[in-house]
């Protein structure tokens, strides 16, 4: 049942320590060893449980069910590892939550990570802190009502949270609160449930329409739209040197901002500028021939932006009460068909 196992000898006597004697835990315990768990375990609400470094807490096939008040403490990079068709359930309350911490808060712990072939996830109420990322979903999982603050990254997610399933958590002070795709951004909820900064790595592919709260976006690759692209006011974009959009194989993009809250897209360093290369005019964003319907943008800005756009599709680019930064010749490059632009503030940005 465990790979290596070493209960504190305060409690291994009794066996209220060891995972080999029993299946529900509610002491304080502390481990040094990698233990893995292939059957039903209960973390019970005066569970206190520490684990030494470079070790995991594994469970394979069963489920670990963990009650409110119960603590877990990580040394340096150790983690809780659901795998092989095993379960979690997190079952904190608001008052008395289950809180996964560093053991050493100058040590981070990796984290809990689930695996793509775990099976049932529900986190509620966890108050999760210290870790390089602090849940890695592997799959689609519940998280309710919790707390995710002092990671690296809050959580990261390649699979899109389902309707109802991510709600009511609050994420505080870490580094990226999320690490995630465009597409499970646009399942985080409004900005009112979720005011975090998200990490967005390597290309995006839109191939179905796309809606986006008005979050905080780091970006650091292409954003391919061939699909309806829609952007919510507030969002802020701060993208590197070489990301651009790109529109095209049908693709749109509406993006309606307000005058309390415009959509911003800029450089993500404050002597830079982003855009693609030559082949693509050097804009920010590309209109590649072959786009779907107009796209349109209403109170935004395009900051420190190459060239900003360049339009070679016949449908026009609508631009409205917007501000545009810039550093090449031309603001805009092809096409922009007449009486596509009204009420823009245009300056030729002269950093260097």
């Amino acid at each position: 049942m465990h790979e290596e196992l070493s209960p504190s000898s305060s409690d291994a006597a009794t066996g209220a320590c060891d995972f080999s004697e029993t299946t529900y835990i509610n002491a304080e315990c502390s481990y040094d060893g990698t233990v893995l768990l292939t059957e039903n375990v209960l973390l019970g609400s005066q569970a206190k449980l520490r684990f030494a470094d470079n070790i995991s807490l594994r469970m394979r096939g069963g489920l670990l069910k963990i009650n409110k008040g119960a603590e877990l403490y990580f040394g340096e990079n150790s983690e809780l590892l659901i795998e092989s068709w095993g379960s979690l359930e997190i079952s904190g309350e608001k008052e008395t939550p289950v809180v996964f911490a560093a053991a050493n808060e100058n040590k981070p712990w990796k984290g809990i990570r689930i695996l793509s072939n775990a099976q049932l996830i529900n986190i509620e109420y966890a108050d999760l802190s210290g870790a390089i990322a602090g849940i890695e979903f592997g799959k689609p999982g519940v998280l309710k009502n919790s707390k995710i603050h002092d990671n690296e990254y809050g959580i990261k997610q390649n699979s899109p949270f389902s309707p109802g399933s991510f709600a009511g958590n609050n994420f505080s002070s870490n580094g990226y609160d999320a690490g995630v795709s465009l597409e499970v951004a646009a399942t985080l909820g409004s900005p009112e449930q979720f005011a975090g900064k998200l990490h967005i790595s390597g290309g995006q592919d839109i191939k179905n329409t796309v809606i986006l709260p008005g979050f905080v976006y780091f970006m650091n690759d292409i954003i391919s739209v061939e699909s309806n692209l829609v952007i919510g006011a507030g969002a802020h974009f701060y993208l590197s040197e070489k990301s651009y959009v790109k529109v095209w194989l049908g693709g749109n993009i509406n993006a309606t901002g307000t005058a309390e809250k415009p959509i911003i897209f800029e450089a993500a360093t404050p002597n830079g500028f982003w855009g693609g290369g030559a082949d693509e005019e050097n804009a920010a964003f590309y209109f590649d021939g072959s786009c779907g319907d107009k796209s349109v943008f209403d109170s935004f800005r395009v900051l420190r932006a190459k060239t900003a756009f360049a339009n070679a599709c016949p449908e026009p680019v609508e631009l409205s009460n917007g501000i545009i930064d810039y550093r090449d010749s031309d603001f805009l490059r092809i096409g922009l068909m007449s009486g596509s632009i009204s009420d823009i503030n245009v300056e030729k940005n002269k950093i260097q």
